[in-house]
């Protein structure tokens, strides 16, 4: 009888430990989903299509989004995000046999920011959130002639902030699209250097000051991933 009793007990603590196991099983793979759905990493659709059929929606004030890639950490409502961009081109133009163009244009734009987003639908979530962002550019022209090699280097800066806001749609639980609309105020400084090979007196170099309002329009679809 002794011997049954203790074969009761064992069974009925192996039935224990065995839920138990289960239970720290399941909390420790809701712990991982949770953790895993709380990176995104986004890519902006829209700006590869421009690269290929080259067009354009900008405008002085009002542009489409400058970033290409995006980094957001969002474990449940609120977040940060961070994007960055840029573009580089660089061309030789022959204006005739004795004058010579080279050109090189480079910008670097970059974004980081608070982010909050609420589900409003089974596939649907608008977000909203405040940025700082900042964006670097540079330009190169050299001018030969036969008379005289002159070269212009433009370089500007910026750091601005803004609200911003955006409607995204789930594909599946792990994949979606999104579009965002945004207003920021920068504050730009600028230089400009002018060189001039055969006549140093014409070298002079300027700076400038001056504050942007940039309205981005929600033109640009993101494509993002749960990792």
């Amino acid at each position: 009888m002794q011997k049954k009793h203790t074969l009761i007990f064992l069974f009925i603590l192996t039935q224990l430990i065995g839920v138990r196991a289960a239970s720290d099983s399941t909390e420790v793979s809701k712990k991982v989903i949770l953790k895993n759905h709380a990176h995104y990493l986004s890519i902006n659709g829209t700006f590869f299509l421009q690269q290929f059929f080259n067009f354009s929606t900008s405008t002085a004030i009002v542009t489409p989004s400058p970033y290409i890639i995006e980094y957001k950490y969002l474990p449940k409502h609120h977040g940060f995000r961070f994007d960055a961009g840029g573009s580089f081109s660089q061309k030789k133009n022959f204006l005739d046999s004795s004058q010579i163009q080279v050109t090189n244009n480079t910008t670097v734009n970059l974004r980081v920011g608070y982010i909050y987003q609420k589900k409003i639908a089974k596939r649907w979530s608008f977000f909203a959130g405040a940025d700082v962002v900042s964006t670097i550019t540079t330009s190169f022209l050299r001018d030969n002639t036969v008379t005289d090699i002159v070269t212009t280097n433009n370089n500007s800066q910026s750091i601005g902030f803004g609200p911003s806001l955006g409607i995204q749609f789930a594909i599946n639980d792990r994949v979606g699209l999104f579009t965002e609309t945004a207003f920021y105020y920068e504050y730009v400084f600028a230089h400009q250097g002018v060189v001039s090979v055969n006549f140093p007196d014409s070298n002079a170099r300027t700076y400038s000051q001056e504050n942007d309002l940039k309205f981005i329009i929600p033109t640009s679809l993101f494509f993002y991933i749960k990792l």
